[in-house]
């Protein structure tokens, strides 16, 4: 998802609604947003990632699930376009498609 400054937004308010799946309350920033690095077909961008809570349930809102360690993590219904590989790099599902169906022709 392009962001204001040339650089893609990572984070679940732009895959969810903004306020919380179990009580309906708005989500707020829960940490500081950080750098990351998108790798995909066109080659690599500059991202931000950042998640969200809910200050009621005090579940987390993150790009690829929500919940937390004591009650357990979620999926979301739909499947995110990236994959998160590590705390600071995402790579773009259909290059990881790509390198699998690519792999397994030879």
């Amino acid at each position: 998802v392009p962001g204001g400054s040339g650089r893609f937004r990572v984070g679940s308010a732009f895959y969810i609604h903004p306020w919380c799946i179990v009580c309906s309350d708005a989500l707020s920033e829960h940490n500081k947003a950080c750098d990351v690095s998108i790798y995909g077909l066109l080659g690599k961008v500059t991202g931000l990632k950042f998640s969200l809570r809910c200050d009621r349930c005090k579940l987390n809102y993150n790009y690829d699930r929500y919940g937390d360690r004591a009650r357990g993590w979620n999926l979301y219904e739909s499947q995110r376009p990236l994959v998160e590989a590590s705390d600071v790099c995402f790579v773009e599902r259909k290059l990881l498609q790509f390198q699998c169906a690519f792999s397994v022709s030879f």
